[in-house]
């Protein structure tokens, strides 16, 4: 298991450090990794012009020589989607709250209704996704962001919402075991104290050491550590908990 473990980080950091260099093989797979489709999920979509973080998609993609999995939200009618589908929603959270309309675990479910139409039982649909590349993107950012807003301190932040949000990432990588996925690659979150929207809404004019560093927010910065350690502890345990399956929290 480790070795598995091991062999899918090592072709995904090279596919990230060499991206479309790596040799393709006539049968849509680069030589030792035997990737076929790629299933996206995150806070970020094409549909919008906003791009982010759906750009490594695209960059796996390529080295791939796949053509970049389409964006379900605006495709799903077609049932289309040969070389997997980026599922991510702009704005998505990853609890489920009245001003967002997309959730990690509504995107889940989406994927799930988006299997019924390619595969029509559990053997049929693992088969399918053995090669299948699973990207679960960062989520955590817009969940936190109106806590202080609403003078929510960060320590009741770290105390009682971040658990939930590990929980409900952990709780979907749990869910898309179940379909069949074996390369699960988790991200963490990127520092909230250094986005430009925590630094234009929370940031002082007159800022001290204490409160910044780098120019960014140290108590924001101080949620995305401690959600990324909660984080990964969860998916270690998730590992041991199924080790046919290869999971790997990029952080």
């Amino acid at each position: 298991m480790a070795s598995g473990i091991f062999r899918f980080s090592v072709i995904v950091f090279l596919v990230l450090l060499f991206g479309s260099s790596l040799y393709v093989n006539a049968d849509d797979s680069v030589k030792g990794c035997p990737f076929t489709s790629i299933y996206n999920f995150g806070t970020l979509s094409k549909n919008t012009g906003t791009h982010g973080n759906s750009e490594v998609i695209d960059y796996i993609s390529s080295a791939f020589h796949l053509p970049s999995p389409k964006p379900y939200a605006v495709n799903k009618e077609d049932w289309k989607f040969p070389y997997g589908a980026d599922l991510a929603v702009e704005g998505a959270t990853a609890l489920e709250w009245s001003f967002t309309n997309s959730s990690i675990s509504k995107q889940v479910g989406e994927f799930m209704t988006h299997l019924s139409s390619i595969c029509s039982n559990g053997d049929e649909c693992r088969k399918k996704l053995r090669h299948a590349v699973f990207l679960v993107e960062e989520f955590g950012s817009r969940d936190y962001y109106p806590a202080p807003l609403e003078g929510i301190h960060t320590t009741e932040v770290l105390d009682n919402l971040v658990p939930k949000v590990v929980e409900s990432i952990t709780n979907s990588v749990i869910r898309l075991t179940h379909t069949g996925a074996k390369n699960i690659m988790v991200h963490g979150t990127l520092p909230f104290g250094c986005q430009p929207n925590y630094l234009q809404q929370f940031g002082s004019k007159h800022p001290t050491s204490k409160d910044h560093s780098y120019r960014c927010l140290n108590k924001f910065n101080l949620l995305s550590r401690n959600q990324n350690s909660h984080l990964h502890r969860a998916l270690v345990e998730l590992r041991s908990q199924h080790p046919g399956v290869q999971i790997v929290f990029a952080d």
